[in-house]
């Protein structure tokens, strides 16, 4: 029964529509997931299934954590959100270099922002 809880996650993925801007589409897509697994909680509850529903609740409780820490990575830095792409770009540090990782997304960001100004004033 869990593979089938699982497709649920898988689907709501799928049906996630286009939407115009990228952060508001990567929110969404946040969104639809935690809606599957709070559907997958509903579910497993009425089943009387307590290890399923306190294992889903660990996982939107992670997916949750995650976006409020890029969220305040994004509010600390000038450069926002394009510190937050770099710093999930750079998936193969372990979460011990998580420091590190930050601060080379943020001087990424940074350079990244000074050459998209340089381009503009150069039109």
């Amino acid at each position: 029964m869990a593979e089938a809880e699982d497709n649920n996650i898988g689907k709501a993925e799928k049906d996630v529509i286009k939407l115009k801007f990228k952060g508001n589409q990567k929110q969404y897509e946040i969104n639809a997931k935690l809606e599957a697994i709070l559907t997958d909680i509903s579910k497993a509850n009425e089943q009387n299934k307590k290890e399923r529903v306190a294992n889903l609740v660990d996982e939107a409780k992670a997916l949750s954590h995650r976006r409020q820490k890029l969220i305040k990575i994004a509010d600390r830095s000038k450069d926002a959100w394009r510190v937050v792409e770099e710093y999930e770009s750079d998936d193969l540090a372990s979460n011990s270099e998580d420091e590190k990782r930050l601060r080379k997304a943020i001087e990424l960001a940074g350079r990244r922002r000074k050459t998209e100004t340089n381009k503009v004033q150069q039109k």
